[in-house]
């Protein structure tokens, strides 16, 4: 039930997109801005708030820890992951771009 509304919400915005374009960004972007000026102060907040429990996570006692036991070994050593996080950092950007820019 709940795919049948979003589905049928998301096609009608999508036609009255195409058939009124004009108007239908003017209200779009109103919206936005109605937004970003009552709650970007709350966006802000959250991403501070986010960094700083990853920092705390990173650089507290949680830092440390080992997960698997004390006794685990990592399957990949640091220089296979850090070529796995470029790989695939790589990969999206030419996915993203490849929309993005035809």
């Amino acid at each position: 039930m709940v795919f049948r509304i979003s589905i049928a919400l998301v096609a009608l915005l999508v036609l009255i997109a195409g058939l009124a374009p004009g108007p239908f960004n003017d209200v779009v972007q109103a919206a936005l801005a109605q937004v970003v000026r009552g709650a970007g102060w709350m966006y802000l907040l959250i991403v501070f708030l986010t960094l700083s429990f990853l920092l705390y996570l990173a650089f507290g006692r949680f830092g440390s820890l080992r997960i698997g036991g004390e006794d685990a070994e990592p399957d990949f050593s640091r220089a296979s992951w850090l070529s796995m996080l470029f790989a695939a950092g790589m990969g999206i950007g030419l996915v993203f771009w490849g929309a993005a820019e035809p």
